[in-house]
């Protein structure tokens, strides 16, 4: 559900299109897997995460929506982009997805971000709500960032070539709640508590095993 009030716009030209899965819980998997495990360190690959399970049932029941969102390969960047990348670095422990980076902070230009409220090496801009990330993001983060009151989307530059590459564009990928924040939180606090009362019961079995 599109908020018109946080509109993205691009000084690039820009198109974008919406992923159909159409249901298909192994499609969505092997595309946030390309999305998500950019880096060759990322530890935790999101098929043994618990939370991936969450975010392919909303995804699925389009509650999540994710979009590419395509830009030209070679753009004009200013200088000024260039000054603002180099200053970012510092709140991204110096990350070296440097290309990926100056390409985000050029495309989003128009807006500031706020250091205070960017975490987990995601920057933060507040004129439209969303976390910016370079690089790998696990699911696990990824619920962190978009349950925070601040948060509508969820930007992810990986650093990949589009699967459909016509060598002109690049791609970013865009996760937009198309259900209520409310619904979404909601959700995510009913998951945690399950994963807590089941890691409790293997606790207390093995608890009882040991006194056996």
């Amino acid at each position: 559900m599109e908020n018109n009030e946080y509109k993205m716009e691009f000084d690039e030209k820009t198109r974008e299109t919406i992923i159909d899965f159409k249901g298909n819980k192994k499609k969505i998997l092997a595309k946030l897997d390309f999305i998500m495990c950019a880096s060759p360190w990322s530890q935790h690959p999101i098929y043994e995460l618990h939370e991936t399970k969450l975010l392919i049932d909303m995804i699925c029941k389009k509650e999540i929506i994710i979009k590419e969102i395509y830009y030209p390969s070679l753009m004009d960047i200013t200088q000024e982009s260039i000054n603002k990348a180099t200053n970012y670095l510092r709140y991204l422990n110096n990350r070296k997805e440097v290309s990926t980076i100056l390409e985000s902070v050029h495309l989003f230009s128009k807006y500031e971000i706020n250091v205070k409220l960017t975490d987990k090496l995601a920057l933060y801009y507040p004129d439209i709500k969303a976390f910016v990330r370079c690089g790998d993001l696990d699911t696990k983060r990824f619920f962190e960032l978009l349950e925070k009151e601040h948060c509508e989307r969820i930007i992810i530059f990986n650093g990949k070539s589009p699967e459909q590459n016509n060598l002109k564009e690049d791609v970013f990928y865009l996760f937009e709640m198309e259900a209520p924040k409310n619904h979404i939180s909601k959700r995510f606090k009913e998951f945690r508590k399950k994963q807590l009362e089941e890691t409790r019961k293997i606790l207390d079995k093995m608890w009882d095993t040991d006194l056996m």
